[in-house]
């Protein structure tokens, strides 16, 4: 959906909408969007968590470490 399409649909839905309460939180949550700041997530976590995702996600790019789904299923089968 290009961003017009998503514009229209969310007009459209708005127009729709005559709770106030409900408008009003769907307010409040677009502003709070708007007004996050690229990384601010980051800095609020504390280092360690930092740490620990960052080698997450280098884990992730090594395609070794990796296992399938079935090989998941099978080792945890005794606590289906």
């Amino acid at each position: 959906m290009t961003t017009i399409e998503l514009k229209s649909n969310l007009h459209s839905l708005i127009e729709n909408i005559n709770d106030k309460s409900i408008l009003s939180g769907f307010y409040q949550l677009l502003i709070k969007t708007k007004e996050n700041k690229v990384g601010l997530l980051w800095t609020k976590l504390s280092s360690e968590q930092q740490h620990d995702l960052e080698q997450l996600a280098r884990e992730d790019d090594d395609s070794l470490k990796l296992i399938t789904n079935e090989d998941m299923i099978k080792k945890y089968q005794k606590w289906k």
